[in-house]
């Protein structure tokens, strides 16, 4: 992997962390392909050698018209579980990327820390991997993410968050 190439990502999503930091959802669906795929699940407690392993819980299964959906939502003063809004904070870490032949497969991990209304604080924590592809302009585009919180159990009032 080329340092330069390496570098382009890691900054890609730094940006996008800085955008769902600072409230900016509109930016950041614009990071978003058209024809995402967009998953949110918990890690199940079971044994991985079994043959009846279970698959992640998905908690999120979104496509670029829910995404939007969610972020008008969230503009509307009508989205309770953000209002006022959460102080969050994006830590993205671990990013490792192989070629394929659709553009870019990322694994990264992350961690994330939301403070809501005075004493409420959650730190949710875990892995992604997207497929990242060149828009027409050339910027990257997240085409596929696939989350995975490492919480079998998601203790935080609700998931009004994006990863």
């Amino acid at each position: 992997m080329s340092a330069d190439l390496q570098h382009e990502v890691e900054q890609f999503f730094y940006h996008e962390a800085e955008l769902l930091d600072d409230g900016r959802f509109r930016e950041w669906l614009d990071l978003v392909a058209e024809e995402i795929e967009y998953t949110v699940g918990t890690k199940p407690t079971v044994d991985p050698f079994s043959p009846d392993a279970v698959p992640p819980s998905l908690a999120f299964e979104d496509n670029k018209e829910s995404l939007t959906w969610r972020v008008k939502r969230s503009e509307t003063g009508m989205a309770w579980a953000e209002e006022p809004p959460s102080r969050t904070r994006y830590l993205i870490t671990n990013v490792r990327i192989t070629p394929d032949a659709a553009g870019l497969f990322v694994r990264s991990n992350f961690m994330f820390y939301r403070n809501r209304l005075e004493t409420t604080a959650h730190f949710l924590v875990g892995s992604r991997e997207d497929n990242l592809q060149r828009g027409p302009d050339g910027r990257l585009l997240i085409a596929r993410r696939a989350v995975t919180l490492d919480q079998n159990v998601i203790l935080s009032n609700n998931l009004s968050m994006f990863f």
